[in-house]
């Protein structure tokens, strides 16, 4: 193993990031999420000798000193600090970041934290629903939203039968509300849900919780981690495409394009190549993965998974239906509920994928326990709409106690 290796130390996390909280402000959540994340990792925050942010909310609309506040308000400071905004994938685009450093040899112990934050801006989920992701689209009309809502070509582009549209639909949905369950940090904790109400929610339930929340994680070097089962960051990849959705579906817009490789709206392209870099750099295959974490939302988590290469093209929707996808299932996918289950904080949200990844890992998850050994786990997050797509594959080292 390369002892250079970025290793995990320490998690934390607010819960139920899939409602608002009006009681705390974005300093309020990170605090609690890193301090959590602190003694989780068995530190003293004076061992932190750097950090990166994520966020969504106030960043998003001017509030330009988010990373001396937020140092400022975690009492690290003076601190070198950094932040980070790619949309829903800012928080995995942070984590890279402190990969980055960690490996760099410049940092010993890093903090990576993000947030979600609505309600402390009151135009801000209208703004963040009705633009799009380049001035190109909004000026056609064309909003974020529809960007998912095309996404649905999938089902077409494959030949997939209405009733197993349906079908999959509903079994994403339940499952995701079924891990959420079990899961304490949940919108969906303890809560019983059944397929007749499902029925009656838009897209059958199949939609992200939208909420506030932070989440954190501890790295350090993998020579320093010194524990029994540690946890490397074995393999990562991050890949930025153009946002304009007419680049999807012709190669001959995009300004000295090299490379001739788009994709429409039904297919993860940039999810797919960011997925099979992380791949070889951790010289693993799909097959080696034990669970998965994917960008929840209508139909994404088919094109996700599919991307991934953990199923092939066209046969995700039966994976669900089939309950590969369950906890006993062939590769277990967002077993903390992920976005439909657990909730969605954006700045911090693909941040809370990687823990639960972590915990399962190490025997510490506070939902369902993944029953079949986990050595291997992948994280899969995406900005806009595939302009950013970001793969993290973690491991289980043997280490020192």
């Amino acid at each position: 193993m390369n002892e250079k290796l970025p290793a995990i130390i320490g998690v934390g996390c607010t819960i139920n990031p899939g409602e608002p909280h009006i009681d705390k402000g974005f300093k309020d959540l990170i605090v609690e999420a890193s301090y959590a994340a602190i003694d989780n990792a068995h530190i003293s925050p004076k061992q932190i000798d750097g950090a990166v942010f994520s966020y969504t909310g106030e960043g998003e609309v001017g509030y330009g000193g988010i990373a001396p506040t937020l140092v400022d308000a975690l009492g690290l400071s003076p601190l070198p600090a950094f932040t980070d905004s790619a949309n829903c994938a800012s928080a995995h685009a942070a984590f890279m970041q402190g990969c980055d450093m960690v490996e760099s040899g410049n940092y010993d112990t890093v903090l990576v934290a993000g947030f979600g934050k609505m309600t402390d801006v009151i135009p801000f989920e209208n703004y963040m629903l009705l633009s799009s992701d380049s001035l190109f689209d909004y000026r056609l009309g064309y909003s974020h939203i529809d960007s998912f809502l095309l996404g649905t070509e999938y089902f077409a582009k494959h030949h997939i039968n209405k009733d197993i549209q349906y079908q999959s639909l509903l079994a994403v949905a339940m499952s995701a509300r079924n891990y959420g369950k079990y899961n304490p940090e949940a919108k969906y904790f303890d809560k019983i849900s059944n397929y007749y109400d499902l029925k009656s929610l838009p897209a059958l339930g199949c939609t992200l919780a939208s909420g506030e929340g932070a989440s954190a994680i501890i790295l350090t070097k993998s020579v320093k981690a010194r524990r029994k089962n540690k946890v490397v960051v074995h393999g990562r990849s991050w890949l930025s495409t153009s946002h304009y959705v007419g680049h999807r579906y012709s190669d001959q817009q995009i300004m000295n394009n090299q490379s001739k490789a788009v994709s429409d709206l039904a297919e993860g392209l940039p999810l797919k190549i960011a997925c099979n870099r992380a791949y070889k750099q951790a010289n693993l295959r799909p097959t080696d993965i034990d669970t998965v974490q994917v960008y929840d939302q209508l139909v994404n988590q088919f094109i996700a998974l599919e991307a991934t290469g953990i199923c092939p093209i066209g046969t995700a929707p039966m994976f669900y239906i089939n309950g590969e996808a369950n906890v006993n299932g062939k590769c277990p996918v967002n077993t903390d509920g992920g976005n439909i289950g657990r909730g969605f904080a954006s700045g911090a949200a693909s941040l809370y994928g990687i823990i639960e990844l972590y915990r399962q890992l190490t025997n510490t998850q506070q939902g369902l326990k993944i029953q079949n050994p986990v050595h291997h786990a992948l994280s899969t997050f995406m900005g806009g709409y595939y302009a950013d797509a970001g793969a993290v594959i973690l491991s289980k080292m043997d280490g020192d106690d």
